[in-house]
């Protein structure tokens, strides 16, 4: 599959601005149509089927040449300006990448297979096992380290965040101890207790009711 590039400038450039609606999907759709068959811009004329939905005339045609875009040859239209003006890759340089990138593939099933490790192009910090090819356990561990330290750079944590966050984690910790374990037989002081909406108390095992019948009795 090939990318055709739409540049953004095109949305309100005026060349582009002042098709018709039928006129600037042709021309757009003959790019994308031309990249990915490889033509360079070339567009037979059996081709101009696949540009239009529906019945394409002649005066659209001849739209898209009065603008610039393309100008009629033997066999249909060619596009003006396919690698430059409309910026489009050339087949030539298509068909490089794709060689490079087979190329690229292949150098990594080689060296999978002779258990070679740290070659350029792996991933920077970690090194698969020799002759495995299995770099699970080495990426969890460099992740965990990684993740496990404190930030040093301009988007570290304040100190004064840092102290917020370490009272917030302690008072949980001692609002979740007090709900999971209170101490058998343990009252709060007389106006100490953390009473939950039946009445029961988060700190003590207070239950409810006996908070204002036993404050009342020792004042």
């Amino acid at each position: 599959m090939t990318d055709a590039r739409l540049r953004g400038e095109w949305l309100t450039a005026a060349a582009h601005d002042g098709l018709t609606d039928a006129a600037y999907r042709v021309l757009h759709n003959a790019l994308m149509h031309s990249a990915e068959q490889g033509t360079d811009g070339a567009i037979a004329r059996r081709e101009l089927r696949f540009l239009y939905p529906g019945p394409l005339d002649q005066a659209t045609l001849d739209e898209i040449q009065t603008a610039g875009f393309w100008e009629p040859v033997a066999d249909g239209y060619q596009l003006i300006g396919w690698a430059d003006k409309l910026g489009q890759s050339t087949a030539a340089e298509v068909e490089h990448q794709r060689a490079r990138n087979r190329a690229k593939q292949e150098r990594y099933r080689t060296r999978m297979a002779s258990g070679a490790t740290d070659q350029p192009g792996d991933v920077e910090g970690v090194s698969a096992p020799r002759g495995t090819g299995d770099v699970t356990g080495d990426v969890t561990g460099y992740v965990t380290g990684v993740v496990g330290q404190d930030r040093t750079g301009p988007y570290r944590a304040s100190p004064a965040l840092s102290k917020s966050r370490a009272r917030g984690s302690a008072a949980r910790s001692e609002s979740t101890g007090a709900i999971i374990t209170p101490l058998p037989g343990r009252r709060c002081a007389p106006g100490q207790h953390r009473l939950l909406e039946d009445g029961t108390c988060m700190k003590c095992d207070i239950r409810p009711g006996e908070a204002t019948i036993n404050e009342s009795s020792m004042e």
